[in-house]
């Protein structure tokens, strides 16, 4: 986990390694990191409402705008680790990578839907939390307790 409490949290992963191109080639990295990054990626939320996933070749922005109490919107960034990932060379990879994560997000929203059905249930208890997976959901409702008390 990663918590920063007050601020932000969130969870890192040994697992990133997406195959975007049949030759192999890859994004150009980030300048001056390990090893660590090349399976490596962080997810972390900024509070109130920012999403960040950074990974040795981009970082992605996610900006969460409440619209109502049951509705979001969301803004997504993809920001490349180098200028020259922007080149026509790396057309096809960049949309295959926004095809991936568009994916990936799209998973998200059932997920989302079904936490907001169950907060609305009659016999919602606010639920439990797991010590060893939810610590960064914990810091994140702590933040958002001390904002309604101030």
């Amino acid at each position: 986990n990663i918590e920063g409490p007050g601020h932000f949290s969130g969870q890192g992963s040994y697992v990133y390694n997406p195959s975007l191109d049949e030759t192999g080639r890859t994004f150009p990295t980030f300048d001056h990191i390990s090893n660590k990054w090349d399976t490596a990626a962080e997810y972390l939320a900024l509070y109130p409402n920012v999403l960040l996933g950074v990974h040795r070749d981009h970082v992605f922005n996610i900006i969460i705008t409440p619209d109502a109490i049951n509705q979001t919107t969301e803004q997504i960034e993809i920001y490349y680790a180098d200028q020259s990932a922007l080149d026509d060379s790396y057309s096809v990879m960049r949309q295959k990578n926004s095809a991936m994560w568009k994916e990936i997000f799209i998973e998200d929203i059932g997920v989302v839907e079904g936490m907001y059905k169950g907060r609305s249930a009659p016999h919602y208890d606010g639920g439990k939390f797991s010590p060893i997976m939810d610590g960064p959901t914990h810091y994140f409702h702590q933040w958002v307790a001390k904002q309604m008390a101030a």
